[in-house]
């Protein structure tokens, strides 16, 4: 019996992911939620270069929260004015779906104590389950280093550098506005949309679209 799953936004992330589905025969695509516009009614095979799937992509939240689905794979941006991550991730939980998200949730007690509570709230609610993974979680620091590590007798100093070419994304909200690439140093604090916790509904800023 295949995973019915459905695709949080289709950004260069997004677009990676609802590939895989299509592509993976133990997968079944039950739904596509996009930001932009111009993508809404577009079957999802098409946003990505795939044959057709008869599941088209829609912005209606509501459609994709009454949607049958096991799994919804979250990979909307924090680059957007209009930040309703936590909302949107809460709302799927409480459905019952189950939420993979590639946002910054990996560590809840690096926020505040609500957000934790209203995602195990949700969980217990739905009975459903969270994960935040990330791209590669935990893949650079935490295990590359330290299992070249065990190759050695004796560890002095360990110093990690990671180069991405990112000449092919054409994401400046991303890239620039929300990592800081080309930015002095002194430019990046913990005031940063990065680092920057969701604000409250009242502070949230008109989105300036995403995938």
């Amino acid at each position: 019996m295949s995973l019915r799953v459905i695709q949080w936004a289709t950004g260069a992330v997004g677009s990676a992911q609802l590939r895989e589905i299509i592509d993976r025969p133990d997968l079944e695509l039950a739904g596509v939620f996009v930001y932009s516009p111009q993508k809404a009614g577009v079957d999802a095979g098409e946003l990505v270069g795939r044959p057709p799937t008869g599941v088209r992509a829609t912005t209606d939240k509501n459609e994709i929260l009454a949607t049958d689905a096991d799994l919804v794979l979250h990979a909307a941006s924090k680059a957007g004015g209009n930040d309703t991550n936590l909302d949107d991730i809460v709302a799927l939980l409480a459905s019952g779906k189950n939420v993979i998200t590639t946002t910054t949730y990996n560590h809840l007690p690096s926020w505040p104590p609500e957000v934790g509570e209203r995602i195990t709230a949700a969980c217990r609610q739905g009975n459903s389950r969270f994960f935040a993974a990330g791209e590669h979680p935990g893949l650079m620091f935490e295990r590359l280093t330290t299992t070249a590590t065990a190759l050695s007798q004796r560890v002095d100093r360990i110093t990690v550098q990671e180069f991405v070419d990112c000449s092919g994304i054409a994401e400046p909200a991303m890239l620039v506005e929300l990592m800081g690439m080309g930015k002095p140093p002194e430019a990046i604090t913990v005031d940063a949309p990065m680092f920057r916790c969701a604000p409250p509904p009242s502070a949230r800023a008109p989105s300036p679209g995403r995938s």
